[in-house]
């Protein structure tokens, strides 16, 4: 059973569903699937996949990460955020600039400051970056779609389980990682006006 509540994290970790639901928000805002959308949806998924797996290889090649891909010291957390703090805020750099269209910039904005916002509440408690990262992507796509894509929300309590099975997480932390994510991304929707 742990076994399967590993794979069910790692199939439903924040970067898959984010990548398709900010992949639809763009095709819709383009109208089709553009040579340009094509070229951005190319440079986002470096910086949003590729970098943090430089990183992650790095901190496997340091020890800090485990051959189960789980890090072997809960203080090691603390420096795998400044990795995906810099990839998001290239990508929130680049749909703020470059390819401008409302869902994917606050997705990415208010991923950077859950990221920051986590940073800053690992040194007392660990609070749920799955979760967290989930809760902001459908709270988002909720915003702007509606009830159609309110499902995403299901996602998060079998992440929470999944964390919890694997001894990740507790209870309050899977909680905790799911109000950070969604009020921030409440907050972000909210200002950026989407």
């Amino acid at each position: 059973m742990t076994r399967f509540a590993r794979i069910l994290a790692l199939v439903f970790h924040p970067v898959v569903p984010g990548f398709f639901v900010a992949l639809y928000a763009a095709i819709e805002h383009e109208g089709a699937l553009t040579p340009r959308l094509w070229g951005v949806a190319a440079l986002v998924t470096f910086v949003c996949v590729g970098l943090p797996l430089l990183g992650t290889y790095a901190a496997f090649r340091l020890g800090w990460i485990g051959d189960d891909l789980y890090l072997v010291r809960r203080e090691n957390r603390r420096v795998m955020y400044p990795v995906a703090a810099a990839a998001l805020a290239l990508a929130a750099a680049i749909f703020t600039w470059h390819y401008p269209f409302p869902l994917a910039t606050a997705m990415c904005w208010a991923a950077l400051g859950v990221t920051l916002t986590l940073f800053f509440f690992n040194r007392t408690v660990k609070p749920s970056i799955h979760c967290a990262g989930l809760a902001g992507i459908a709270t988002a796509a909720t915003w702007v779609y509606g009830a159609p894509v309110a499902p995403l929300f299901g996602l998060v309590p079998i992440v929470a389980w999944a964390r919890i099975r694997t001894t990740n997480h507790t209870l309050v932390e899977t909680v905790l990682g799911t109000g950070i994510g969604g009020g921030i991304t409440l907050l972000a929707c909210g200002y950026l006006g989407v």
